[in-house]
């Protein structure tokens, strides 16, 4: 006859839950072991993946906030699915997996538009400009010649753009310094050095970002950066918002010179939106700008032969 009661069996434990170590570093004795998470790769395999989604998000300005073991979830909701990851780069060779995982997450997750506060820095990155003086009103900065104004620009997708307001950022006196700093640190432009006749040698400098007249600004600076110096000044043009000429001043070869720049000037191919003035500057080794040319009532620009027998004179020529 069967016992009445039965001695009760014991609750068996539930089952363990899954180690939350997804993110560690595995032992080195099982850096081949596969990973539980995301087969069939090894467990360092899919540690790098991970780490190479990271770094992605991270570069289209979507730094992730939560890991879990199937997912990378940023702080603007955006999930990237890390087994879907998995298949979609199966067929990848290693060395290549971490081109493929940021090109998958580029497709699949948009660029992040920057925050307000970064585009505001960007908007008081001011470089200081020089633009005809007849382009804009006064307000836009102070007279260097009766042909060229300073100004402030900014640099905006790649545009070089004039502020036409600087009173709203404080004007030229608050960042004026910046703004010259700011010159400075723009790529060196590029030297060609070029013959003319009677042995005069101009100098062309050549630059892609819309800024070259911004240059007579730290023009010493170049020269130095070049081997030269214009202890007696240099005469100056600027063709466009790409190239700047000049001669460095010596003797009375100046004229051969001035001659050599107006002529550059007035048959350089027009480039960009702003037409520069066709003159001829001769820069004083103090930084004033003083035109050298003239514009003739039929409107053709041509060297004013008083101011260069002045320079001539005072070179002893």
């Amino acid at each position: 006859m069967p016992p009445f009661w039965r001695r009760p069996r014991r609750t068996p434990p539930p089952p363990p839950a899954p180690a939350a170590g997804f993110l560690d570093l595995p032992p080195s004795d099982a850096f081949g072991d596969p990973d539980p998470w995301l087969p069939p790769l090894t467990r360092m395999h899919a540690l790098a993946l991970r780490t190479e989604v990271t770094r992605a998000l991270a570069g289209l300005g979507h730094p992730p906030v939560t890991h879990s073991a199937h997912a990378v979830t940023t702080a603007a909701g955006v999930v990237v699915d890390l087994p879907e990851v998995v298949r979609a780069t199966a067929r990848v060779a290693p060395q290549r997996r971490a081109a493929a995982v940021e090109q998958l997450v580029a497709r699949l997750v948009p660029q992040a538009p920057p925050p307000p506060h970064a585009l505001a820095a960007l908007e008081r990155r001011f470089v200081a400009g020089v633009v005809p003086a007849g382009l804009l009103g006064d307000e836009v900065g102070a007279l260097l010649s009766p042909h060229l104004r300073a100004c402030l620009m900014v640099v905006l997708d790649g545009e070089a753009r004039v502020v036409r307001d600087p009173a709203e950022h404080g004007g030229w006196e608050a960042v004026g310094a910046s703004a010259l700093d700011a010159v400075r640190l723009l790529a060196p432009p590029e030297h060609h050095r070029v013959g003319l006749q009677g042995g005069v040698d101009l100098h062309l400098l050549t630059t892609g970002d819309g800024l070259a007249p911004s240059r007579l600004h730290v023009l010493d600076g170049i020269l130095a950066s070049i081997g030269t110096r214009a202890r007696l000044g240099t005469l100056v043009a600027v063709a466009h918002a790409d190239a700047l000429a000049l001669h460095v001043v010596t003797g009375a070869s100046v004229v051969a010179a001035a001659r050599g720049l107006l002529a550059w000037v007035t048959t350089s191919a027009a480039r960009g939106d702003v037409p520069y003035p066709a003159h001829v500057h001769l820069r004083a080794p103090d930084g004033r700008l003083t035109p050298v040319t003239r514009t003739a009532p039929d409107g053709t620009v041509r060297l004013s032969t008083d101011v260069l027998a002045r320079l001539v004179a005072d070179l002893g020529g």
